[in-house]
């Protein structure tokens, strides 16, 4: 049986070496190390204005049936966030991005919370490629635009601990208006 290993990391966000844990090590009795992952949000510029992608989970995974980010997911050990970004777009969405384009823009860490979120950005605007998302984890796609962002993320159908976090969206938007 296969486990799939986990990077772990020191407090100031640096891996740990040798810091590979199985998914079952992280329960609720097990001091939990701290985890990271990669969030990748699409956006797109239409005559319209821009609008940024939301997956809507599938009920197959936890936080199923609400809107999450473009697609994203805990870094495995040995990955780095980039390598993490890359993967985890394709295996969710379908689509191959270039690493080049991918924009880090910020890692946060909520107080109390033994996790790392690691943000990139990718201009979609031009890309060649459509979507053939993973029916497993994706339920649907739906792009939001940007004027009408804070009413969607008040609307109760984004993952609570995404919509809360008002400084996220803060600095989130104030990057995607800076693009």
């Amino acid at each position: 049986m296969h486990k799939e290993l986990w990077q772990v990391f020191h407090q100031n966000g640096e891996p740990i070496p040798d810091g590979g844990h199985p998914i079952s090590y992280f329960d609720e009795t097990t001091p939990r190390p701290i985890s990271a992952d990669a969030q990748i949000w699409l956006y797109c510029d239409r005559p319209t204005g821009r609008e940024l992608l939301f997956q809507l989970r599938s009920k197959k995974v936890r936080s199923g049936n609400l809107w999450d980010v473009s697609a994203g997911g805990h870094i495995d050990y040995g990955e780095t966030r980039l390598d993490t970004a890359v993967r985890e777009t394709r295996e969710e969405l379908g689509v191959k991005v270039d690493p080049t384009k991918l924009q880090y823009i910020f890692s946060c860490h909520r107080p109390g919370h033994r996790h790392i979120h690691n943000v990139f950005l990718y201009d979609f605007s031009s890309h060649p490629d459509t979507f053939t998302p993973d029916k497993n984890e994706v339920a649907d796609l739906k792009w939001v635009p940007l004027s009408s962002l804070d009413d969607f993320l008040a609307s109760g159908v984004v993952k609570p601990n995404l919509a809360t976090f008002d400084w996220y969206w803060q600095f989130l938007k104030l990057h995607l208006e800076a693009q």
